[in-house]
């Protein structure tokens, strides 16, 4: 096992007002991930041992850099993944053992 602390922000801040996918999850022969935290309207939530696979709508304001980060162990052969969907780009990171 290997451990991962990992992040993906989108790389221009949002265009409108809108909701904002993020997800999370395993593939390969996975692991696992212990805590997401994630930009919502109230500032970062932090999701202690979230149930796989995660996915969460938040809503957000024009102009913010939407943001998730992820902590946790993954397998050998595993990979862990976070994603953004936001103005209908998918951007995401990953941790590989």
């Amino acid at each position: 096992m290997i451990s991962c602390s990992f992040a993906v922000t989108t790389a221009k801040p949002l265009s409108k007002n809108q909701s904002v996918l993020y997800t999370a999850g395993t593939t390969g022969t996975g692991g696992t991930i212990s805590s997401i935290t994630y930009l919502d309207s109230a500032g970062m939530t932090t999701i202690q041992n979230p149930t796989l696979p995660f996915n969460q709508h938040v809503n957000l304001k024009a102009t913010v850099y939407p943001t998730i980060s992820a902590k946790g162990m993954a397998n050998f052969g595993g990979q862990l993944l976070i994603y953004i969907t936001a103005d209908s780009i998918q951007s995401g990171n990953g941790c590989n053992n």
